[in-house]
């Protein structure tokens, strides 16, 4: 009995993590983190809820948060690549670019290929030589990567490598926005980012 139990248990989890998923594409980061947080409640050996809940505290900003989901993360999965990737987004958003490259270098140790990890290390590095700041740069953040992947308007744009070019590109200058802007593309993910609607203003 105990151990269907823990089976319904953990398939109560799932559905809140899958709930979690759905609101964090959506942008609904407030839902998606009590989502993720019921999930944990159920089933707190599960670094994959951490992870992600790592992400949508990152996505409002709450960089303390983020890196304490991190860290646990690790601490239950350390040879788990992307929760080192989520410890360097919550130090570069915290403005610790110098411990953000050890934890983006510590993850490529375990996936050297891994294109989330080469992009926010070269974030990093290019933040800890570029201090120099846009009004609007910072929506361009360790934590963009995962926003344009995982929202509908913009996901399919991921797989071209131009555009991709182009975000790193502000990431690493904050004032190439201003001319990068006239991509259309470019233009959804800024307001994607920001939230803001410039066909709007007026």
């Amino acid at each position: 009995p105990r151990l269907t139990e823990r089976k319904q248990t953990r398939g109560m989890a799932e559905l809140c993590k899958d709930r979690g998923n759905n609101a964090f594409k959506d942008g609904r980061y407030e839902e998606a983190i009590d989502q993720f947080t019921q999930a944990i409640n159920m089933d707190p050996t599960n670094h994959i809820y951490y992870s992600n809940r790592s992400a949508a505290y990152a996505s409002m900003k709450m960089w303390d948060e983020a890196l304490d989901d991190a860290k646990k993360c690790i601490d239950i999965q350390p040879t788990w690549a992307k929760g080192w990737s989520r410890k360097g987004a919550a130090l570069h958003g915290r403005g610790n670019f110098d411990m953000a490259i050890v934890s983006y270098n510590q993850g490529l140790k375990i996936e050297p290929n891994n294109e989330a990890l080469k992009a926010g290390l070269k974030a990093a590095q290019d933040a800890e030589e570029n201090s120099g700041a846009d009004p609007f740069g910072h929506y361009f953040g360790p934590d963009c990567w995962a926003k344009l992947t995982t929202n509908r308007a913009t996901q399919r744009f991921m797989q071209d490598e131009d555009f991709v070019a182009k975000i790193r590109e502000i990431q690493s200058n904050p004032a190439a926005l201003d001319k990068h802007l006239a991509d259309p593309r470019v233009m959804t993910a800024f307001q994607t980012l920001s939230g803001l609607n410039l066909n709007n203003l007026r």
